[in-house]
């Protein structure tokens, strides 16, 4: 049937693993492309994360914030005021701070590629960012 709260929230979520495993993949890409010395090697990683972040993470951040924004329209008032919301909504924000910060490291290589430590510490921010924004949305402490 019609149910435009539903529909949203289909979205979102197709948005969120789009973007999140997107940021993921990226990040797996980087530290992989650590130990790259090879010219022709270091480019090919460089092009596998920029392709992963336009294509999948960034499709994945447009169609996930789109979304939200119109679920904060079709949620009851009293839900936008609840809390737990406004702390997903601020780690939503430290998230795409990290995303844009990630696109830097992306848009240098191969001309510098990142630390192997560097690529798995941001591994480690996205995928815990999104277990704590998981816990909120599914718990509503």
């Amino acid at each position: 049937m019609h149910d435009p709260l539903g529909w949203t929230l289909v979205f979102h979520i197709i948005g969120i693993v789009m973007w999140i495993g997107g940021l993921l993949a990226v990040t797996q890409i980087m530290a992989q492309s650590a130990a790259a010395t090879e010219p022709a090697a270091r480019e090919a990683y460089a092009s596998m994360a920029r392709r992963a972040l336009n294509a999948l993470a960034h499709a994945g951040l447009v169609l996930t914030v789109g979304s939200g924004v119109i679920l904060l329209f079709l949620i009851p008032p009293a839900m936008r005021m609840a809390a737990w919301l406004h702390i997903k909504l601020t780690l939503v924000v430290l998230l795409i701070g990290l995303d844009i910060w990630l696109a830097r490291m992306v848009n240098r290589m191969p001309a510098k590629m990142p630390a192997r430590g560097r690529a798995g510490m941001m591994h480690g921010l996205f995928a815990s960012l999104f277990f704590v924004i998981l816990i909120l949305v599914l718990l509503k402490p």
